[in-house]
């Protein structure tokens, strides 16, 4: 279906296994296939961050290239399985109903995730999650440490205006403890404060220990973890995918339906990317399940020159600057954007 073939997973005690090791077993190369449009429920459900039957059903009529397909019994799915994660409800607040008071692009939210044990493929061990006001559009933001969110929040002010023509206005997020954990990560919360203030840009915390009044942030990484989760477990992927599994289930969740949003302009079947940018969003842009084996073609070289045509790597999903995807070179171990790409 597209999957990684399953390997034993790693002893507990193995929690600095290198990157190099958890892609080895990855590496089968693929038998033959061809670049097709999904047609197994299975497959579909992998490469849509494992959705339910509802979910599936409802994003299908309001997005476009994606198959209707025989409905999957739920207890085929592995990641569903041992990937689920309990969902620690979030108290509801009333300043979670969004108030139509700022255009789209205006107001965000923003949480930080744990500080990971293991570092990425790309080094990082924390991420920020930044959740737009009215349609809950999701972005992700990979970080060294705590201390580095200045860079994040100037790559979403140039998101918000290119997207939508709408400076950054409103920024909430919680009076995390993290943020008093060291001297830097304390001058860095002062240097944010200063940045919003030359930006015009009004900064607001929730009051310590209540973190109901940042459900809306809060509510999102409920919703993402355990889809990444999900993602890494069906992929039998090593705890250093955990980020870009993290971007993945981002895309995946701006792409669909939740029917149970209390935003207006995500009722009658809206997504959150038709919301925020106002294009219905293309699911044939997700060829295959997150970990998919797949091979990217060597630009420039012909067949005549008797050298490989193409590498081996591991697919990460659609990109979003570009019309690409995200593959993990396995002889570089670098993440790169393939724009010509066959999935096993």
């Amino acid at each position: 279906c597209g999957m990684v073939p399953w390997s034993p997973p790693p002893a507990a005690t193995d929690a600095a296994l290198s990157v190099e090791t958890a892609v080895a077993s990855a590496a089968a190369p693929p038998s033959g296939s061809r670049f097709a449009p999904i047609t197994d429920a299975l497959v579909q459900h992998h490469a849509l961050g494992h959705p339910s039957r509802r979910v599936l059903d409802l994003t299908r009529s309001a997005t476009t290239g994606l198959k209707a397909l025989r409905p999957l019994p739920p207890t085929l799915c592995t990641g569903c399985l041992v990937g689920r994660q309990a969902s620690r409800p979030v108290p509801s607040h009333r300043a979670d109903v969004p108030r139509p008071d700022l255009p789209v692009g205006a107001h965000w939210c923003l949480d930080f995730t744990r500080t990971f044990s293991v570092a990425d493929l790309e080094g990082f061990r924390v991420a920020v999650v930044f959740v737009e006001y009215q349609t809950g559009y999701l972005v992700v933001d990979l970080l060294p440490s705590h201390a580095d969110l200045i860079p994040a929040l100037e790559r979403l002010e140039r998101l918000a205006r290119a997207a939508t023509s709408s400076s950054l206005k409103r920024l909430h997020a919680d009076s995390d403890r993290v943020w008093t954990t060291t001297a830097r990560v304390r001058a860095s919360r002062t240097k944010v404060q200063q940045w919003c203030d030359t930006r015009g840009i009004s900064l607001s915390h929730s009051a310590p220990h209540t973190h109901q009044s940042n459900g809306i942030a809060e509510s999102a990484m409920n919703s993402l973890l355990p889809v990444m989760n999900r993602c890494l477990v069906s992929a039998h992927l090593a705890p250093c995918f955990w980020g870009r599994g993290l971007l993945y289930a981002a895309r995946v969740l701006n792409r669909r339906v939740h029917p149970q949003s209390r935003r207006p302009r995500l009722h009658h079947g809206i997504t959150p990317y038709e919301a925020y940018t106002g294009v219905r969003p293309d699911l044939s842009w997700f060829i295959a399940p997150f970990g998919s084996s797949a091979f990217k073609k060597i630009i420039g070289v012909k067949p005549s020159s008797l050298l490989p045509q193409s590498r081996a790597a591991l697919y990460l999903g659609p990109a979003d600057d570009s019309y690409g995807w995200h593959v993990l070179c396995l002889d570089t171990m670098k993440v790169e954007t393939a724009y010509h790409v066959t999935v096993d």
